[in-house]
């Protein structure tokens, strides 16, 4: 498969590898390729990218990198990419041989002329993919084209604009369109979503779609059908594929975990029925009657062990199948302060104080000698209006007289 990168807004002659700061002539070139055609291990054997400039064309292939295989520049960086393409440029301009395999130039002629004579050498049957933000939607999902009757595909090729778009070179005219269909190629307006991306990102992730196998499928598909079936299809498919995947969890995802819990529940009722439930007595368990969750399943709980037999001299009356606990004996509270202060109480001490009300402190007793009542201070009240604070401390008040 090829890609077509149409950018019409610079010249071959701005592609330069020592300013690629300064536009986007050699950056767009440099990351379309790269991202096309480079994997992990090098470059794909069957990709070609093809750049589309205002007066000119620039094709490279994979022999490109096997000629940086041989002279040890394995990385496809801006300076190995860009340094062999200016190369050919100047040979070609000089009407010299060119010296770097891989990479075809063709100067002074226009986008359509370049696009006529590729159309003419691309091997049939192919198909078109032209980026259109309102083109038709393309899903990659499936391995195997839906359609039975779907036509296999040699070579398809995907035009895509560049920073700014081809609307400047015509191609996505009717009268563009018109190069492709006279030559026996069906041209297809598709989108890959609302959003528009990179024409590095969207080339990467063509070839992700390549490698995983789900590409060329679907661009079978829909070159099969009108787009309209084919919107129409798509629609259906996601609707179907959604009830399909929602019914496939309710069935596997939620159903064995609720089977697992009622096989737990049943293999213990089993097990302490093999212990000998009929020879415990009835009074001595309690048994939970069954619960009924909210789909209806009836969950049985496990019935307790028997307790512990107790002496006769703490039964409980009949008729209660729980044991409790015996009680302890009440013990006497400890005396609490009033009962201490009441002068109705004895105590040890010589003298049992208790608070009046307004009096003091007063003696209980009538041997007791008197206390002599407390001195407290009493501060000055403020005044109405606070004046400022000072460094010194506050005056120390001297009491008053008892």
């Amino acid at each position: 498969h090829e890609l077509w990168v149409i950018h019409t807004d610079y010249r071959v002659d701005e592609i330069n590898s020592k300013t690629t700061h300064a536009g986007r002539a050699d950056s767009v070139l440099h990351r379309s390729m790269v991202a096309f055609m480079n994997f992990s291990e090098g470059m794909r054997a069957n990709s070609v990218v093809k750049v589309f400039f205002k007066d000119g064309v620039v094709a490279i292939s994979n022999k490109l990198g096997q000629y940086l295989n041989l002279l040890q520049r394995k990385a496809p960086t801006e300076r190995n990419i860009l340094e062999s393409i200016e190369q050919n440029i100047l040979d070609t301009k000089n009407g010299r041989d060119l010296q770097v395999p891989g990479v075809e130039v063709w100067l002074d002629t226009t986008c359509e002329d370049n696009v006529k004579h590729y159309l003419d050498e691309v091997q049939r049957p192919a198909v078109a993919l032209m980026m259109d933000p309102a083109g038709v939607l393309l899903r990659p999902r499936f391995v195997q084209p839906l359609i039975a009757t779907a036509l296999p595909i040699h070579t398809c090729v995907v035009v895509i604009g560049g920073p700014k778009g081809m609307h400047s070179s015509g191609i996505a005219t009717p009268r563009g369109l018109a190069l492709f269909e006279d030559r026996g190629i069906t041209c297809h307006r598709v989108s890959l979503g609302s959003v528009s991306e990179f024409t590095s990102v969207i080339a990467a992730w063509l070839q992700v779609e390549h490698d995983a196998g789900r590409l060329c499928p679907t661009v079978m598909d829909l070159n099969s059908i009108p787009e309209s079936q084919y919107r129409q299809l798509l629609a259906t498919v996601d609707q179907r594929q959604f009830e399909m995947a929602r019914n496939i969890v309710a069935d596997n995802v939620r159903a064995p975990k609720i089977a697992a819990a009622a096989g737990g529940r049943q293999a213990e009722d089993d097990a302490y029925a093999g212990l000998g439930r009929a020879s415990i007595q009835a009074d001595d368990v309690a048994m939970v009657p069954s619960v009924s969750d909210h789909e209806g399943r009836a969950r049985s709980r496990s019935p307790r062990m028997p307790a512990p037999r107790r002496p006769a001299s703490h039964a409980e009356p009949a008729g209660r199948a729980r044991s409790r606990s015996p009680r302890l004996p009440a013990q006497p509270h400890p005396p609490n302060r009033a009962s201490v202060e009441s002068p109705k109480v004895a105590v040890s001490r010589p003298a049992a104080l208790s608070r009046a009300p307004n009096s003091g402190w007063l003696p209980t007793a009538s041997n007791a000698e008197p206390h002599p009542p407390k001195r407290f201070l009493q501060a000055p009240a403020p005044s109405q209006q606070p004046g400022p604070r000072s460094r010194h401390p506050p005056p120390r008040y001297t009491p008053g007289p008892p």
